[in-house]
């Protein structure tokens, strides 16, 4: 039952997908509906001349009875997609329905009723006709938006629920994530898709501590590799591949290559600019890039916490401070509970020579996180620049404490060694994070925090194994 059409607004083409409802008898299918919106922002975003918001930004609103021009505004869209599944064994009900965000004017609807093996043919059509509902200018002829990943339905439906669990971010989650992936690769062994999942929830442990460091890199990188080999030019491995490149080998050539062909393949992956801007050009003091790429990825992902803190962080290093400030507390504002932006607005204002609100932002962020190290060692670093050494002591030792639970990482006790003007300890910590391959060593060449260390032949030799000493810091 197909709905009249209508001539979308005069602005560029553009659309957010919304999380589908379930409305299955036993609510069970969250991670199908789920997966069936990821997926199609995933088809549209591959279209040149529409633009997507991303899966982050557009699930913000999950749960949420929509108000769709509410929502327009907010991810600066045209046009809203949303609609519901209702699965009974293996026969399912789609409902989608397409509205025009300026005057709620209903620009398409459909209702699906079909096998659950027809599940990408589905797929595909919806996304076809919101490419030629919002009459966007193809650049030439595409003859599948959405192609079969999988001939093994339950292969698929594990790889949607990994990414169900992916998407939670907890450490304990994302390995539940890999045991699915996993799974899905051990029923369909050319299932590209889920090669890429476990080679995210692997790079995902890596960074998050998760895992030994060496092990957990070397498993993605296996992952993002096999990806490629099933299914070349995939932009979310090429992605994957390009952060491994980035924060685990310091080969930026490799970094650099491997990022080129993600935002080529998909140039509405968010994440791809995102972590091009973070992964390689800020460590090699490309800032003007670095900045370029995470507005590209606010402006796919307007709402994205994590993209709001990375640019944030690149203004700070760049030198700008008041924009880093303008920034980071608007962040704030829209959602005070994220830690990491309280974080990076403390070592902002601690440059800045505003130790006291440094470390009012840090006492925020503990209080939201009271196990991440992060929020202790800025605390630590401000009672030392205020010249409380007793006070900055009492909190290593909090720091120490934590250690013996949880490994902290060795990059957060070098700043700190280097807070309490252990310089010699902070040069001997920061040499085995280099023989770890810590990951947050990459932006070693440009954090502010290791400003006395630059001069200094131990630091310099690190920079140069790591082939950024080349690189001219701003902050």
């Amino acid at each position: 039952t197909t709905a009249s059409r209508a001539t979308p607004p005069q602005r560029g083409p553009s659309i957010a997908v919304l999380p589908f409802a379930d409305m299955s008898a036993a609510r069970d299918q969250e991670y199908f509906c789920d997966g069936m919106a990821e997926e199609l922002i995933t088809a549209l975003s591959k279209i040149d001349g529409l633009a997507v918001a991303s899966r982050t930004s557009a699930f913000r609103f999950k749960g949420e009875t929509p108000d769709l021009k509410k929502i327009a505004d907010a991810l600066n869209v045209t046009a809203v997609l949303e609609g519901g599944v209702r699965r009974a064994g293996s026969q399912m009900r789609i409902t989608v329905r397409l509205t025009q965000a300026a005057d709620g004017f209903q620009l398409w609807s459909e209702r699906f009723d079909r096998d659950a093996g027809d599940i990408f043919a589905v797929q595909d059509e919806i996304a076809r006709t919101v490419v030629e509902a919002l009459r966007v200018k193809l650049t030439g002829p595409i003859s599948t938006l959405v192609r079969r990943p999988t001939d093994d339905l339950e292969a698929y439906s594990l790889y949607l629920q990994g990414r169900f669990q992916w998407n939670r971010r907890t450490s304990a989650d994302v390995r539940l994530a890999l045991e699915l992936f996993e799974k899905a690769i051990a029923r369909d062994a050319a299932f590209a898709q889920a090669y890429v999942g476990a080679a995210d929830a692997w790079l995902m442990l890596a960074l998050y501590g998760g895992a030994p460091v060496g092990e957990a890199m070397e498993r993605a990188r296996a992952h993002a590799e096999g990806a490629l080999l099933l299914l070349p030019g995939l932009a979310e491995a090429e992605a994957t591949l390009g952060s491994i490149h980035g924060l685990h080998d310091w080969d930026w050539p490799a970094a650099a290559a491997s990022f080129q062909r993600a935002v080529e393949r998909s140039p509405g992956y968010s994440t791809a600019h995102q972590w091009r801007g973070m992964h390689e050009f800020l460590p090699l003091g490309r800032f003007d890039e670095a900045e370029a790429s995470l507005r590209k990825a606010l402006a796919l992902d307007p709402l994205s916490m994590a993209v709001k803190a990375s640019l944030g962080f690149v203004l700070y290093l760049s030198g700008k401070h008041d924009e880093g400030v303008a920034v980071l507390q608007a962040a704030i504002a829209a959602d005070p509970s994220f830690t990491l932006t309280h974080v990076f607005l403390g070592h902002l204002l601690l440059d800045q020579g505003r130790a006291i609100a440094a470390y009012a932002e840090f006492e925020t962020a503990r209080r939201l996180s009271p196990a991440d190290p992060q929020p202790l060692a800025g605390l630590i670093a401000a009672q030392a620049r205020m010249d409380n050494l007793a006070a900055a002591k009492v909190l290593a030792e909090e720091l120490d404490a934590l250690d013996r639970v949880q490994p902290v990482s060795l990059v957060l006790k070098g700043l700190v060694r280097e807070a309490l003007g252990d310089r010699a300890g902070a040069l001997d910590v920061l040499e085995q994070a280099f023989e770890e391959r810590v990951p947050e060593l990459t932006w070693a060449a440009v954090r502010p925090s290791f400003r006395a260390l630059r001069t200094e032949p131990r630091f310099r030799d690190i920079l140069s194994r790591m082939h950024l000493d080349h690189v001219q810091a701003r902050g």
